[in-house]
């Protein structure tokens, strides 16, 4: 049985994760597995991420951005999956200027974190499926957006 797991995020800001249990066709509030930058303990980063409200298409309040640095830590999303299995994964962000071509987005899967980068100068506002993962069951740091990349924008 395959599940969804819809991640909404923001650019090299963040803006939130949703995962969703069920079949890839479920839309977004059954079996909603929800972790968004303003969530209480399901959001964290080192102290260079910023947070704004600026753009169309902003997930709640506001999203979280930072500029590329190599050797930092990513910011970290925690998830509740409820039980071993195949995620679809999907990531969203606002539709700002000044975001960022290639970024590093990082799923924690049953073999380790497997990484896949998007573009945040497109699709922005609009939910965007990162891919399909098999992740095991827990409440950990399941996505994570690091800040190591090519590009200049946040």
């Amino acid at each position: 049985m395959q599940r969804v797991v819809r991640v909404l995020f923001a650019i090299f800001a963040i803006a939130g994760v949703i995962f969703l249990a069920g079949a890839p066709e479920v839309e977004a509030g059954s079996g909603a597995r929800v972790a968004d930058n303003a969530a209480k303990d399901r959001f964290e980063s080192d102290g260079e991420w910023r947070t704004s409200s600026y753009g169309r298409g902003i997930h709640d309040e506001d999203y979280r951005f930072a500029r590329p640095a190599e050797d930092a830590e990513p910011a970290r999303f925690r998830v509740e999956i409820p039980e071993d299995g195949d995620y679809a994964v999907y990531v969203r962000w606002p539709m700002v200027n000044g975001l960022n071509a290639s970024v590093p987005i990082g799923v924690a899967t049953a073999s380790g974190v497997e990484w896949r980068r998007v573009n945040q100068q497109k699709n922005g506002g609009r939910r965007v499926k990162l891919g399909v993962y098999e992740m095991e069951a827990g409440d950990d740091h399941s996505v994570l957006f690091s800040r190591e990349t090519s590009g200049t924008d946040y």
